[in-house]
């Protein structure tokens, strides 16, 4: 279909999601161009990494193929920072729309869309002005990577490999060997997408020709509560107690897939119970 080698570029390496994405494109024939403000651990073969203090500086390669993964995960330190976070990632934005590349893609997060809906978000949904400062600064990023002819790729909670041990699959998983499970909510609903699913997803959406926003998720939610319960199934350990620390309360963020699905003729292979059992294959329990 494409004769000549493909060079993909991706900002913010070091994350889970950029080091997965890394191994997927190592094994496409292809040239892949890593930056980061850290070093990157796990290095794949043929993968030019660099590590960098600005972003801005960056000369992309001919016809590079952009993945934008060059953001914070971790919503307390956004917080903190206040309006000169949504400052900073605005104009790095801007600076990264002003270079020359063939396609560019913005990892977004479907928290833009609020918990409060009941039916499944659609792209098409206008969207309410961001409760915190990590949702504002999305939205605000995504405005102008839509102004500019980029594609965003809103992303559901993902889990696999190499995850965060800060989020719910790990608290649940270190405590498999207790007698009660602690977490803090039972009643949040919200969609779980496995890492191979999303990588997969946002290599279709890089050789696609579609623009706009699309949801990248898995298109099926559950509570909190029933994440806890699917897992304790999937280890034969039902008789363990679960225990949680807050009030129930409304909170819900279901994402429909169907327009990402008709555009770039993808579809999550991965369940949910299947996407647990490959992740207990290859827990260490730390």
């Amino acid at each position: 279909m494409i004769n000549k080698k493909l060079n993909f570029v991706i900002l913010g390496a070091s994350g889970f999601i950029a080091q997965s994405l890394t191994r997927f494109l190592s094994l496409k024939d292809c040239y892949i161009f890593c930056f980061s403000r850290k070093p990157v651990l796990n290095k794949f073969v043929n993968v030019d990494y660099q590590v960098i203090e600005r972003y801005e500086d960056i000369v992309f390669p001919e016809n590079a193929i952009v993945f934008h993964l060059a953001e914070t995960h971790h919503i307390s330190s956004v917080e903190v920072q206040g309006i000169l976070y949504i400052k900073q990632m605005e104009n790095l934005t801007k600076t990264l729309m002003g270079k020359s590349f063939s396609r560019f893609i913005y990892a977004s997060s479907t928290v833009v869309y609020g918990d409060q809906n009941q039916i499944p978000n659609d792209t098409d949904l206008e969207l309410q002005f961001g409760k915190s400062i990590y949702s504002q600064a999305k939205q605000s990023v995504e405005k102008i990577v839509i102004e500019n002819g980029g594609v965003v790729a809103r992303i559901t909670n993902i889990y696999g490999i190499g995850m965060s041990e800060l989020n719910i699959f790990a608290d649940i998983l270190r405590q498999l060997n207790n007698d009660t499970i602690t977490i803090r909510e039972s009643s949040p609903i919200r969609d779980y997408l496995y890492i191979d699913d999303l990588v997969n997803g946002l290599y279709f959406m890089s050789l696609g020709e579609a623009k706009g926003i699309f949801n990248l998720a898995s298109g099926e939610a559950v509570s909190c509560e029933d994440l806890c319960k699917i897992i304790l199934t999937t280890v034969n350990k039902t008789f363990i107690k679960l225990n949680f620390l807050l009030k129930p309360r409304v909170s819900i963020i279901r994402v429909d897939i169907s327009r990402t699905e008709e555009k770039f003729n993808w579809h999550p292979i991965y369940t949910l119970k299947d996407g647990i059992k490959k992740l207990l294959e290859n827990f260490n329990g730390k």
